[in-house]
């Protein structure tokens, strides 16, 4: 066996927490192809666990929640951090929250990613 045979498989997932970016910000990614944000709506669940994070849109508030509290764990690729960031940094000021993400391989780590700071 060389170190070629042992791989890590890490699984990255959000397993909480609240994104809340401008109304006209979340319309232009949901329309996008391929769009990072469109990607953070969807669980990674099948079957009957599937459940989408919500999606909130309240009157007389320019913002949409999108929220992972009640959902099933939405899962992430390892560039993840650099993509949050990318985000967070095109939208500043337009995308605010936090969102708690697990690493889980023999055991799990738990990051807060936050898009106020």
């Amino acid at each position: 066996m060389n170190g070629d045979d042992l791989k890590v498989y890490i699984d990255i997932d959000i397993i909480g927490g609240k994104i809340l970016i401008d109304k006209k910000v979340f319309a232009k990614e949901m329309l996008k192809k391929g769009s990072y944000l469109r990607q953070l709506t969807k669980s990674s669940a099948k079957g009957t666990t599937k459940k989408d994070p919500a999606i909130i849109k309240e009157d007389g508030s320019s913002f949409v929640i999108i929220d992972y509290n009640d959902a099933a764990n939405v899962s992430l690729n390892e560039d993840f951090d650099q993509q949050l960031t990318a985000l967070k940094e095109k939208y500043s000021g337009l995308i605010k929250g936090r969102i708690t993400i697990s690493l889980t391989s023999h055991g799990s780590v738990f990051h807060v990613f936050d898009f106020d700071n």
